[in-house]
């Protein structure tokens, strides 16, 4: 199994050498399964799981490159993500009980950067020192009212939406050029995945 590049799981055990994992919607309640270490995994998705803790700890999984985190809605908080030096790509949607993202700045590598729909994210903060960050995509988080000031990052995409308790921000997107207004939701999501080592990842579940 050493070139195990995608692994769909229904269960909560894994063992320690994968390299990615994708695990499908849970019926029971995940008991801290990624407590375990997965030094070799690359790509983490995890769709509408729950967690009897509501923590997850990543800072056993060091190489990880991908983060996708969709629908987690008992999710609380997220550990660890300072220890991972090679990420590139973090996407947290719809985790409705996520209230911080905190050292999001120790990423250096992160090029893409998607949160969406996490009713309880107050602040984003330090998002500036991302200097690697190209695609920085906010949306639908009712309760954010402080977002770090990125114009000092060279962003191809740069877009902030329906974030209502947020001064208006000039976003933009090479996506958006020309294209006509009904298109450019669709057109964006497609521009946002693009280069992605497993494009459907960050697509929603819904």
């Amino acid at each position: 199994m050493g070139n195990l590049l995608t692994l769909r799981v229904d269960s909560c055990w894994m063992p320690g050498r994968f390299r990615a994992v994708r695990l499908k919607p849970q019926k029971r309640m995940l008991d801290a399964p990624f407590q375990l270490r997965m030094e070799s995994l690359r790509h983490l998705e995890m769709r509408r799981c729950a967690f009897t803790s509501k923590v997850l700890d990543l800072s056993c999984m060091k190489n990880l490159q991908e983060v996708h985190l969709l629908g987690c809605k008992w999710l609380v908080e997220i550990r660890g993500l300072e220890d991972l030096g090679s990420l590139c790509s973090l996407s947290v949607v719809e985790c409705n009980s996520l209230g911080r993202l905190s050292d999001l700045w120790k990423l250096r590598k992160l090029r893409k950067l998607r949160v969406g729909e996490c009713p309880k994210l107050r602040s984003l903060e330090d998002i500036n020192h991302l200097k690697s960050l190209r695609k920085l995509w906010i949306h639908d988080c009712r309760s954010l009212e402080s977002l770090a000031d990125t114009s000092n990052l060279d962003l191809e995409c740069s877009t902030v939406e329906r974030c209502e308790r947020l001064a208006d921000r000039n976003s933009y997107c090479r996506c958006h050029d020309n294209r006509d207004s009904a298109l450019a939701e669709r057109d964006h999501t497609g521009y946002f995945l693009a280069g992605d080592a497993e494009p459907d990842l960050m697509k929603s579940g819904n």
